[in-house]
């Protein structure tokens, strides 16, 4: 009986410590990666990603002389919103140009947000666009 006993403590304690050296973990690194005090579902991510230019396209099909900035991510590429973002156009263009090759990536802290992308942006027709976007905090060396 002593024997049943101690087995079933043992593994009660086991379960105990991995259960709780769990939970302590994934709070660090949530409390790590929410960087932003605006909004606490707003967390900022350091990554490693091509920056890509398109010519914009309005609703009519048109092509237009205006470029717009996106940050690649695996098939999907988040257009960047410049006016909150805490890098201007010039800045991120001077990085890129001091990267050699046709695939210019940088290593970024950046923000995944959801909204209007065209309404601060008055360089080029408002189309409207809403959804998921990326503000670029810090390019980093």
């Amino acid at each position: 009986m002593k024997l049943a006993f101690s087995s079933d403590f043992s593994l009660f304690v086991i379960a105990s410590s991995i259960l709780l050296s769990c939970s302590i973990s994934k709070e660090k690194t949530s409390q790590q990666s929410n960087v932003s005090d605006k909004n606490p579902a707003e967390k900022s991510y350091l990554i490693t990603a091509p920056i890509v230019k398109k010519q914009f396209v309005n609703k009519a099909g048109r092509t237009t002389d205006h470029i717009e900035y996106y940050i690649q991510q695996s098939i999907q590429d988040y257009f960047i919103k410049f006016c909150e973002s805490h890098v201007s156009i010039k800045d991120l263009n001077e990085k890129l140009e001091n990267i050699e090759g046709d695939i210019k990536a940088l290593q970024l802290e950046v923000e995944m947000r959801d909204g209007h992308w065209d309404i601060c942006d008055g360089n080029h027709e408002i189309q409207s666009r809403i959804g998921e976007y990326m503000v670029i905090l810090q390019v980093l060396e």
